[in-house]
C-alpha cells in the first residue's frame, strides 16, 4: 500500500509552496506576486523643502530613493524608481495602493487651496485639496494626501504635482519625516 501512495505522489503536480519552501527572497524572483499578498514596489520622497510657484502645477522634484523592490527583483537590469523624470514607471500588472503625501509650509490666508495631483501617464487620476480660508485659520501646516487603490499596467508612469493660489508669493512643500512621498504597494493581480 505504501508503495502505490508514493508512486501516485510521484505523479501529482508539487505545489508552490513545497518548490520554494527554503529558499531566500533574491531566488524566488516574483513569485510571492503570484501567490497573493501585499508588496511594496516602489517609494521615492524629497529631503528639502520645494518652493511651489502660485497657479502653477509643479511637478515635484524627488532626490531619495526610499526603495525600489523590482529593481532588487530583476538585480539592477530594471527599475520601477526614475527620479531623473520624477516617476515610477510600473513593471508589473496589477491593482496597487498608490500613496502621496505633501505638507504645505504655512495658514496664509491669501490661499485658500492647496492641492496634490498624482498622474497616470501625465493625466489627471487622484487628487487631494486643502482649503486654508477664513473657516480653517487652525491648519498651521495643511496636508494633502491620497491613498487611491489603481488597477495599473507594465509601463504606466506615475508622476506627482502641487498647485496652490496664493496672491502675493510662492509656498513651499516642507519636509516632515517620509513626506513629500510617491508611493507603489502592488496589492492584488489585475
Amino acid at each position: 500500500m505504501g508503495l502505490r501512495r508514493d508512486a501516485l505522489d510521484a505523479l501529482r503536480q508539487r505545489a508552490v509552496d513545497a518548490e520554494i519552501k527554503g529558499t531566500d527572497a533574491n531566488t524566488m524572483m516574483g513569485v510571492p506576486i503570484l501567490r497573493g499578498g501585499i508588496f511594496p514596489a516602489a517609494k521615492m520622497r524629497r529631503s528639502v523643502l520645494q518652493t511651489i510657484t502660485t497657479g502653477n502645477d509643479t511637478l515635484v522634484v524627488f532626490d531619495v530613493k526610499v526603495y525600489d523592490n523590482w529593481d532588487k527583483e530583476t538585480q539592477g537590469n530594471e527599475k520601477m524608481l526614475d527620479l531623473v523624470n520624477e516617476k515610477i514607471e510600473i513593471r508589473r500588472a496589477g491593482i496597487y495602493l498608490v500613496q502621496a503625501r505633501v505638507k504645505w509650509d504655512g495658514d496664509d490666508l491669501s490661499a485658500d487651496l492647496l492641492q496634490l495631483t498624482v498622474k497616470l501617464n501625465g493625466a489627471l487620476i487622484a487628487r487631494s485639496q486643502a482649503w486654508i480660508g477664513t473657516g480653517n485659520t487652525v491648519l498651521s501646516f495643511p496636508t494633502c494626501e491620497i491613498n487611491e487603490p489603481l488597477a495599473l499596467v507594465r509601463g504606466d508612469d506615475l508622476t506627482m504635482t502641487v498647485l496652490h493660489n496664493r496672491v502675493a508669493a510662492s509656498m513651499n512643500i516642507i519636509v516632515e519625516g517620509q513626506t513629500p512621498y510617491l508611493a507603489a504597494t502592488w496589492q492584488a493581480l489585475p
